[in-house]
């Protein structure tokens, strides 16, 4: 019994794997992260922006190579989750837009009544200054409304509760109405 090893040397353990496997993520992610994040400023997403969406790419490719293992070809897989995660965020910045325009009809029906340009300039101002004050869950769930969902749809979507869903829309409307000053 004492000649036989309870652990060969030519198994590696889960830390020795674990290691390997962050090893040659990192070897991944020096090798690409220039690269996704160049494909995507070219797509015309502003550099802030396109750091976000490769990191976020980056962290599902980890989450897959944690759980299936290493793919068989991370750069090719990094860059479909890069182009998924860029449609996400043209999504995204869509329904922002679509956020701005709902509440910009509103206030520019207000502007145009007095005639005045410059007030027109400084609603749309404030519009993209509203945007900037919503908390982001506030803005995800606020756009998913106005695509037409209910709030348990969302809820569902988002995994939170319905009351959680009212709650938030119920913020963000009140937050657009004080900071336009419509009653």
């Amino acid at each position: 019994m004492s000649g036989l090893n309870a652990f060969p040397d030519d198994q590696p353990s889960t830390s020795q794997d674990e290691s390997i496997a962050v090893s040659e993520f990192e070897e991944v992610f020096r090798d690409q992260y220039k690269v996704m994040v160049s494909y995507v400023v070219r797509r015309g997403v502003p550099a802030t922006d396109a750091d976000t969406v490769v990191n976020n790419a980056f962290l599902g490719l980890w989450k897959f190579w944690k759980q299936r293992g290493r793919p068989h070809n991370p750069a090719s897989l990094l860059q479909l989750v890069v182009k998924r995660r860029l449609i996400d965020y043209v999504r995204e910045e869509h329904h922002h837009a679509k956020f701005a325009i709902s509440l910009g009809q509103e206030a520019m029906t207000k502007a145009v009544s007095t005639e005045d340009s410059s007030r027109s300039l400084e609603v749309a101002e404030q519009l993209g200054e509203l945007l900037a004050l919503l908390p982001h869950r506030q803005r995800e769930v606020l756009t998913l409304r106005m695509d037409g969902l209910s709030e348990n749809e969302i809820g569902a979507r988002l995994g939170i509760e319905p009351k959680t869903v009212s709650a938030h829309l119920f913020r963000a409307r009140r937050t657009a109405r004080e900071f336009l000053g419509v009653r």
